[in-house]
C-alpha cells in the first residue's frame, strides 16, 4: 500500500509573516543601535576635544597674562579656523562661523570648537577660565530650531584643566569674560549650561 508523507516546512503565509516580524524587530533596534554608536563617538571626541585643550595649555604655563586668550592659545592647536557660513553647536548658544564676534574652529578628526572674540582669562588665579563651545558633529551647513543642542560647554582654567557645563563640576567663583569685555562668575546652575543626554563623562 502506498503511503503519501506530508513534507514538513513553512507555507508562504507563515514565511511573509515571519518576514514582517523581524522588519518590526529591525525598526525598533537599528536606530537604538546607531544611535549609541553616535553618542559613544560624541563621548570620545569629547574627551579628546579636553586632553588636546589640556596640552595645549602646556605650552604656555607660566607665561600666562590677564590678557591671554584663545586667540594666542589656539596656535599651538592643530587646527583651521573658517569664516564660512556654517555653525557650531554649543549647549544652548549657536555660533555662525561667519560673524565676527565668533571665532570657529575645525579639527582634523572633523569636530569643531569655537568661542566669542575676544576669549581671554581675564586673570591668572585658577578660577579664571575660558568659554568653549565644542561640537562633536563637526560643522553644520544649516541649524533648525533652538536650542539644547548636542553641542558641549567647556571651560578651560588657567592650570589646563577642562571642566563640562552642566556636570556640577565647575570650581567655586569661575570666572569667565564675555565678548563685550565684561568678566561675570559662572557657576554649576548656568542657564545655558545643561549636560547633554548623550554625556558619559566620569568626573
Amino acid at each position: 500500500m502506498l503511503v503519501l508523507q506530508k513534507k514538513s516546512g513553512f507555507s508562504l503565509t507563515e514565511l511573509l509573516v515571519g518576514v514582517l516580524l523581524l522588519g518590526v524587530i529591525a525598526s525598533f533596534t537599528i536606530p537604538k543601535v546607531l544611535t549609541n554608536q553616535k553618542n559613544q563617538q560624541r563621548n570620545s571626541f569629547t574627551k579628546e576635544a579636553m586632553v588636546t585643550l589640556t596640552d595645549m595649555m602646556a605650552v604656555y604655563k607660566g607665561a600666562l597674562k590677564t590678557s591671554t586668550g584663545m586667540e594666542q592659545l589656539r596656535q599651538g592647536l592643530n587646527a583651521h579656523r573658517t569664516t564660512e557660513a556654517k555653525f557650531i553647536e554649543g549647549n544652548a548658544n549657536l555660533l555662525n562661523c561667519s560673524m565676527p564676534q565668533f571665532a570657529c574652529l575645525q579639527l582634523p578628526n572633523g569636530t569643531a570648537m569655537g568661542y566669542t572674540l575676544p576669549s581671554r582669562f581675564g586673570g591668572t588665579k585658577p578660577n579664571n577660565a575660558i568659554l568653549i563651545y565644542f561640537d562633536p558633529d563637526g560643522l553644520s551647513n544649516s541649524h533648525v530650531g533652538i536650542g539644547p543642542y548636542d553641542g558641549v560647554n567647556l571651560y578651560l582654567y588657567t592650570d589646563g584643566i577642562v571642566r563640562v557645563g552642566g556636570t556640577n563640576s565647575l570650581r567655586p567663583n569661575t570666572r569667565i569674560c564675555l565678548n563685550n569685555g565684561q568678566c561675570i562668575t559662572a557657576n554649576n546652575t548656568m542657564p545655558y549650561d545643561t549636560k547633554p543626554k548623550w554625556l558619559k563623562l566620569d568626573f
